[in-house]
């Protein structure tokens, strides 16, 4: 993968030229997933938050190998029509959480969340592999938990502040 940030890499493209690109943009989620998640407990007085924010940050480094995986088996690598999916849908800008109180936090997680949701469900629907439909659906579940977890999360905040 070059060094490109998400970021840039959304900038410069609307569509995806090559699976690999479809795999790099993946990879880059999951790791910056990770590092917010890691980020979040950090800044965590409570404990049990703190243990689901690491959980989530583990599954994010499982997901990373499981792409990494696919990346290095070309031959199960292939979609009928990846180029029908639009980066800019799933990449959006990654805002520091210095300056971000807790609500804020969650509200982002929840976003990044639904768009890998969205992201990997639109996958599994242009895989051709069986396998591959399978993985990415496995991927679209694992986030659809933890965007359903933040939307309780910030629901929760939104009661106590009313």
């Amino acid at each position: 993968m070059d060094d490109l940030s998400l970021t840039e890499r959304r900038d410069k493209m609307e569509k995806f030229s090559s699976p690999d690109e479809v795999l790099d943009v993946a990879i880059s989620m999951e790791m910056l997933s990770y590092q917010l998640y890691t980020d979040l407990a950090e800044r965590m007085k409570r404990p049990e938050i703190c243990r689901v924010l690491l959980d989530f940050a583990r599954e994010e480094l499982i997901h990373k190998e499981k792409l990494d995986q696919l990346k290095a088996n070309t031959t199960e690598w292939s979609f009928e029509d990846f180029s029908n999916i639009d980066i800019t849908e799933f990449v959006s800008d990654v805002d520091s959480l210095e300056d971000m109180n807790y609500k804020e936090a969650v509200f982002m997680a929840m976003n990044k969340e639904n768009a890998a949701w969205m992201f990997y469900k639109k996958l599994a629907a242009s895989a051709v592999s069986e396998n591959l439909r399978n993985i990415f659906a496995f991927l679209a579940g694992q986030e659809e938990q933890h965007k359903q977890y933040f939307e309780k999360v910030y629901n929760d905040i939104q009661l106590k502040q009313n």
